[in-house]
């Protein structure tokens, strides 16, 4: 992860950052293809972060692929993804707090 950020406060100078994130995680998943059934259903749990990184970062995945024809298919879903990172400049501490989330759809095309 790249997070970039700028920050103006009042008269001081403008303060700029880009921290790169290298995180391990540990997840588990859940995947269900029917045999012969044109329904997928897919979810992810991750989660990480212990300080080599970000402080921490977690992620959910849920979703469902629907397959019509052999190699097309849409689906539908939901991503959250939770980051917390720590940072110190001039001798004061600095935290990014960043939650996103948001439905997921798309096409596919499977091979």
């Amino acid at each position: 992860v790249a997070l970039k950020y700028d920050i103006r406060v009042t008269d001081f100078p403008t303060f700029t950052r880009e921290p790169n994130i290298w995180d391990p995680v540990f997840g588990a998943g859940y995947h269900y293809e029917g045999e012969g059934r044109p329904i997928e259903i897919h979810a992810t749990f991750e989660g990480g972060g212990f300080g080599a990184g970000a402080d921490q970062d977690y992620s959910v995945m849920a979703r469902v692929d629907w397959k019509p024809f052999r190699h097309f298919g849409l689906a539908a879903g939901y991503n959250f993804l939770y980051l917390k990172i720590t940072d110190t400049v001039l001798d004061r501490e600095f935290t990014v707090r960043q939650s996103v989330h948001g439905p997921v759809v798309g096409i596919g095309l499977y091979f």
